[in-house]
């Protein structure tokens, strides 16, 4: 009989989702290779038709999200400050208001004795203290996904949050970054064993004193797609991801104002230029007033836009931990351009699996180079696939989850 354990996670496992998705999703699919799973889902809906791909025996969802200040309120001074400390500090007298409600659900969760419970991302973790404070025989070992080292990452972007959204925004970050820290600091104390994505974020981690707990690196990996056909050579170029998300913003429009004026004049054809991924912000969507740019939105199959793209970029400039996208983009045989935070954490070699680029200038005549030569695209694009075949294939990841003793 198989051993069990709990999965919690604060988003949905989504095979093919956003970064965060397909991480949770893989982490529930290693556990369900080796245990008997239950999830525990923290948000008020969540996408079920993923999970029933997996073999979970049971799902309990709890609407504890993190919401946002109600637009309404967003331009009144201090309130997106206030309203950041309040959700942090006033949170263990949300748990305890809705104690009642939160133990119901949680009430097989209770009675079960699990091997371990795998926390996905360290804002998960109050579920813990909550089942050890209604169930004095809840003592199983912890295992927390990081994912990445998330006070480092939001700490790079606040430069540009102060200039892009403002002090209020700026301010509000620095106290998220407060309580992060503090729960990763509790977590690196508490916790059996700790999960990352990158070998960076494992040496940081361990330079704050972590020496006590096992971090084992379990990189982002794919599900190795079939092959595309070679690019066409259509001078089609795609940006993959959140476009909402502070980095993603930042890239797309240093890429749009400050390479791309550039690669027009390298080349004697104009490009296209797709900006794909959900809720574009209206930086975004002020992009696909640009003749070369069109703003997809989210779109049903991601495929269809890497067989008509000859370039996939990733102009990164802040951030942290190891990018699905460039992962997925290689396995699927496409030449990738990034910055160098943009392929953080991937051991990867420039001209070889990728091309790395950081300043506009090159960025632009590298792109425009690859664009005009599909020879040298391809060699790059077939070593690419098969780096990730060696290293990043969802087999990789099974072969470290064994070996971690997890």
């Amino acid at each position: 009989m198989r051993k069990q354990v709990l999965f919690v996670s604060p988003v949905s496992p989504v095979r093919d989702g956003i970064g965060i998705q397909q991480r949770a999703f893989r982490n529930l699919n290693l556990l369900t290779d080796h245990y008997a799973v239950d999830a525990v889902i923290l948000a008020d809906k969540f996408d079920d038709r993923f999970l029933k791909q997996l073999p979970v025996n049971a799902t309990t969802c709890i609407d504890f999200a993190y919401k946002d200040l109600p637009d309404r309120l967003r331009t009144v001074p201090g309130m997106q400050l206030l309203w950041r400390i309040w959700w942090h500090v006033g949170q263990r007298l949300r748990i305890t208001l809705r104690k009642s409600k939160i133990k119901k659900r949680l009430s097989e969760v209770l009675a079960c004795d699990f091997e371990f419970v795998f926390y996905f991302r360290i804002k998960s973790y109050w579920v813990h203290s909550f089942l050890a404070s209604n169930n004095a025989n809840f003592s199983p070992r912890t295992i927390v996904d990081f994912d990445d080292y998330e006070s480092l990452a939001r700490s790079q972007m606040l430069p540009y949050i102060y200039k892009a959204m403002g002090r209020q925004k700026y301010y509000s970050n620095h106290v998220d970054i407060f309580f992060t820290k503090r729960l990763e600091n509790k977590i690196l104390r508490s916790a059996d064993h700790v999960l990352v994505s990158s070998e960076i974020d494992k040496i940081s981690l361990t330079k704050k004193g972590s020496k006590l707990v096992p971090i084992t690196v379990l990189p982002n990996t794919v599900y190795l797609p079939d092959k595309l056909p070679r690019s066409q050579g259509s001078r089609r170029i795609m940006f993959l991801g959140a476009m909402n998300y502070y980095p993603n913003i930042d890239g797309a429009v240093f890429f749009c104002s400050t390479v791309l004026p550039i690669l027009r004049e390298k080349l004697p054809n104009p490009v296209e230029i797709y900006l794909v991924g959900s809720s574009p912000s209206d930086e975004i969507l002020q992009l696909g007033r640009i003749a070369e740019v069109t703003v997809t939105g989210r779109v049903e199959n991601l495929r269809d836009y890497y067989q008509k793209s000859d370039i996939v970029i990733v102009p990164i400039r802040m951030g942290g931990g190891t990018r699905i996208k460039i992962i997925e983009a290689m396995a699927y045989g496409r030449m990738v351009m990034s910055t160098t935070i943009g392929c953080e954490g991937i051991p990867i070699r420039s001209s070889q699996e990728l091309v790395i680029a950081d300043e506009p200038e090159k960025f632009a005549i590298d792109c425009a180079s690859y664009l005009s030569c599909p020879n040298s695209r391809h060699v790059i694009e077939q070593k690419a696939r098969k780096f990730v075949e060696e290293k990043y294939s969802y087999e990789s990841a099974q072969s470290i989850f064994q070996s971690s003793h997890v």
